[in-house]
């Protein structure tokens, strides 16, 4: 599904848009592909979030996900990034979407960063 529908979906999983993250961006085939929806959920207690970026792929949504420390409650952790989770990540999104039926296609790193 495109990514506007993705976010719908995400949407409805109680994800919200995540505005203040950078913006990732990565080589596919030769060209630069932006994320075009960035989304987090936290967990009960706030100390984690679900965050989610989706990237166009065609008509497709490429999902890249990861389980880390918030943003909100603990912002010295989330930054420094030592405790970010990319396999969690993917797992919870496969448990949650039964719409996610290609592998996933990697982490991002620091320096996929714009």
């Amino acid at each position: 599904m495109p990514v506007e529908d993705a976010i719908n979906h995400f949407e409805d999983k109680q994800f919200k848009e995540f505005y203040f993250s950078y913006l990732h961006a990565y080589e596919r085939d030769g060209d630069i592909v932006y994320e075009q929806g960035n989304l987090i959920r936290l967990s009960d207690d706030g100390d984690k979030q679900l965050h989610v970026r989706l990237f166009p792929c065609g008509d497709q949504t490429e999902v890249r996900a990861h389980w880390e420390p918030s943003a909100k409650h603990n912002p010295v952790e989330h930054i420094d990034g030592g405790d970010v989770n990319h396999s969690k990540g993917e797992s919870m999104i496969r448990e949650e979407f039964d719409i996610v039926d290609k592998p996933f296609s990697g982490n991002l790193s620091m320096d996929d960063r714009c």
